[in-house]
């Protein structure tokens, strides 16, 4: 609660950099405003009455309900102005002032002392009542959150009556029943004199200014008060786009105010439930770093202007749950990151050549251009599941004991080994380092035709014949180009499953220290190469044909 006197009203950019419209608005100039048209005896409502007919009123009604006699206002004279007590209350929305019908409001009070009216009550005496009074008229301004082509202002205004004291004069006041006056006063004593219709000068121009704003296509308005006699309305737009220049920083990170964002290096605070980004960078060399963003918000990366950008969505995914993200890339090139190192809890993600999805986090989507994709997991053990690849792509579990699945989608991690697993959609090479954690690395080819692979201390290469290696990549029968799987430090144990309807034959040139090996095939399986007639390091190779006859042959120790 805190002393309002004025609102400021600000229109939050629809495109940033850009600068806001603001409107101030003097709401103790427009409660004075109120109380000159009532004290002036003009008009408070539609039919025309002044407030003086408004409690002449009152007082006949009530003195005809309890001495069954008529009465008549003489006079209605308001206190001195320099006695006026100007209070502003703003009280604000509820918790869910996102949704349709959260509201807050503003509650101007103005406490006029000193005021009198004298009325006749027409009897047997004729007595004449004087009255002194405080008069207190308060406006209400109702300020909805949302928005909408039916909206305005709502202002309500009422007239609270207290008497302080009465003096009678009349000769013949004996013969009048002391009572009526009792009954009187009590009629007036904190009557609420409802007075609608009101619009003045200053408030009339808020409620269309905001009706205004509301038809422009802006659904929200938020309600925040600066502490310091200022009430800050921002009207939101759902849709907001980010403009860069060449060579630029773009950051859009989430903090306790709203969404900071920073661009053609100006920084600016976005608040309300914002539904659509779309980050324009410009040419040139350009980062774009997406760090934190509403929920439920897509965002959308353009690259139409011939640069060449890396974009980096995250360090810590839990900051964009609940989001959707698209890099796009028409006509330079992006480098995509999504980074999700800062993250303490286990998750799991799947990986294609379009998108990568941390299973209740956010997805990202991908096209174009997009030359090289790297995908960090987070501080815990995270399982990912590479189902393709289109560009380069690196992914890096991180910390942690992680499990890595190549040619699986997410849901078939346990039909490993069951005719289930291709890895003929890795059409771009395919990296799995890991340098702070343990990784195991199983890749599944159990669905394909390939007649072998090379095993070797940092890759995996799938060939067409037992004679035929290929360090930059392999191919299968029908000559398509099929890159390799790399290995690098970190793998703990390597789990590789070769195709069932036939035998594999499997050159094993090397493996890492530390590494268990484990090679899955049927039929008339064929280990050969240097490694698998000694193997060093205490290093395991093993082979598990699946099915009925299952033979384990194991290799050095």
């Amino acid at each position: 609660m805190s002393n309002i006197t004025q609102v400021k009203f600000v229109k939050q950019p629809l495109t940033f950099p850009g600068s806001p419209v603001s409107v101030p608005a003097d709401l103790q100039t427009a409660a004075m405003n109120t109380w000159t048209a009532i004290e002036n005896g003009g008009p408070v409502n539609a039919q025309g009455q002044t407030i003086f007919q408004l409690v002449q009123s009152a007082i006949q009604a009530q003195v005809q309900k309890t001495q069954q006699a008529s009465s008549v206002l003489n006079s209605l004279t308001f206190g001195p102005q320099n006695q006026i007590g100007y209070f502003g209350k703003f009280t604000p929305p509820p918790a869910n002032a996102g949704e349709t019908g959260g509201a807050g409001t503003i509650e101007i009070a103005l406490a006029v002392e000193g005021n009198n009216l004298a009325f006749t009550v027409n009897a047997k005496s004729n007595p004449t009542f004087e009255v002194s009074f405080d008069l207190t008229i308060t406006i209400t301004l109702t300020l909805p959150v949302s928005l909408g082509p039916n909206w305005a202002v709502g202002i309500n205004v009422s007239a609270r009556v207290e008497a302080l004291n009465v003096t009678t004069h009349n000769v013949g006041v004996y013969l009048c029943d002391q009572n009526a006056v009792t009954q009187v006063l009590d009629a007036i004593n904190g009557q609420i004199v409802p007075v609608p219709g009101l619009h003045p000068a200053v408030l009339t121009a808020f409620d269309s200014l905001v009706e205004g704003v509301a038809a422009g296509g802006w659904t929200q308005l938020v309600e925040q008060d600066d502490g310091a006699g200022t009430l800050v309305l921002t009207a939101l737009g759902p849709d907001l786009t980010v403009n860069g220049r060449a060579g630029d920083s773009i950051v859009l990170a989430g903090t306790a105010a709203g969404l900071e964002i920073t661009a053609q290096g100006q920084s600016g605070t976005f608040v309300g439930p914002i539904k659509s980004i779309t980050v324009n960078p410009a040419g040139g060399a350009n980062s774009i770093k997406i760090e934190g963003a509403p929920s439920g918000a897509t965002i959308s990366v353009e690259n139409t202007q011939h640069g060449t950008n890396t974009v980096t969505v995250g360090s810590d995914l839990s900051k964009l749950a609940g989001t959707t993200i698209d890099v796009s890339d028409t006509s330079g090139s992006t480098a995509l990151i999504v980074d999700d190192s800062a993250d303490t809890t286990a998750r799991v993600a799947a990986i294609t050549k379009t998108a990568v999805a941390f299973t209740g986090l956010t997805t990202v989507s991908y096209s174009g251009n997009i030359t090289s994709l790297k995908v960090l997991g987070g501080g815990n053990s995270d399982q990912l599941f590479i189902a393709s690849t289109g560009p380069a792509t690196t992914v890096d579990p991180g910390p942690g004991v992680n499990s890595v699945y190549v040619g699986l989608s997410g849901t078939k991690a346990a039909l490993a080994g069951e005719g289930q697993g291709s890895v003929q959609p890795l059409t771009g090479p395919l990296d799995v380092p890991n340098s702070q954690g343990e990784t195991n690395l199983v890749i599944d080819a159990s669905g394909d035709n390939y007649a072998g692979y090379q095993v070797s201390a940092d890759e995996v290469a799938f060939t067409q014949g037992p004679a035929i290696q290929f360090q930059a990549g392999f191919q299968d029968f029908i000559g398509q180009h099929i890159p390799p799987v790399s290995l690098t430090r970190g793998v703990i144990s390597l789990t590789v499953y070769g195709r069932n309807s036939a035998g594999n034959n499997v050159q094993v040139e090397g493996v890492g220290p530390e590494t268990k090996v484990t090679l899955w095939g049927t039929g008339s399986d064929v280990i050969g190469g240097p490694a698998a007639a000694s193997v060093t390091h205490d290093v395991y190779l093993t082979l598990k044909p699946i099915g009925p006859l299952a033979q384990e042959v194991a290799a050095g120790h």
